[in-house]
């Protein structure tokens, strides 16, 4: 479900903070399978898309990957920083743009504290870090900045429901030009 939130302007095109709910992230593990995310469509796509360039992102578990590099047919690449994500307006000077590696690193680094998340071992809870803002170049060579909200079902912030269901908000450029606002 996609919820809008806000807006922005930028020229004749309206950008538009949009919130995505519960997306499964591989919820029965056995399955072992990435659910894919376009951000044009603001949409799944069927996991059977895997080996195309009409996906952005994939999540299983805490692992997210990106559509491109090597392995896959998209342009895609992912860099991580520390910023609100309300405060970025354009992608940031500098980034460290990267891609999936055949040998299974991914572009958005995992394990507690290195990526999006930290795990508390007291509480055995993910939880997303704060102000780390996710920059996405898609898979057709767009861009999208993305906050994770929440690593739970129906929830933002709490963890008594089950996990692998990301909430997160973000902003999609479609005119490349890598700006937010």
């Amino acid at each position: 479900m996609v919820l809008l939130s806000g807006t922005t302007k930028v020229s004749a095109q309206e950008l538009k903070v949009l919130v995505y709910k519960n997306l499964p992230a591989d919820p029965e593990p056995q399955a072992d399978r990435y659910t894919l995310f376009s951000f044009a469509k603001g949409a799944v796509v069927p996991v059977e898309k895997l080996d195309s360039d009409q996906w952005d992102l994939g999540f299983k578990g805490t692992t997210i990957i990106v559509n491109g590099g090597k392995e896959r047919k998209g342009k895609g690449a992912a860099a991580l920083a520390t910023a609100a994500f309300d405060a970025v307006d354009k992608l940031p000077e500098g980034l460290t743009w990267a891609t999936d590696e055949p040998d299974g690193k991914t572009a958005i680094p995992g394990g507690s504290g290195n990526g999006w998340y930290e795990y508390v071992f007291t509480t055995h809870e993910i939880k997303p870090l704060p102000n780390r803002v996710l920059f996405v170049r898609t898979a057709d060579g767009k861009f999208a900045k993305v906050e994770i909200l929440s690593y739970y079902r129906d929830v933002e912030g709490e963890t008594d429901s089950p996990g692998r269901y990301y909430t997160f908000r973000y902003v999609y450029q479609p005119d490349g030009s890598g700006k937010f606002k």
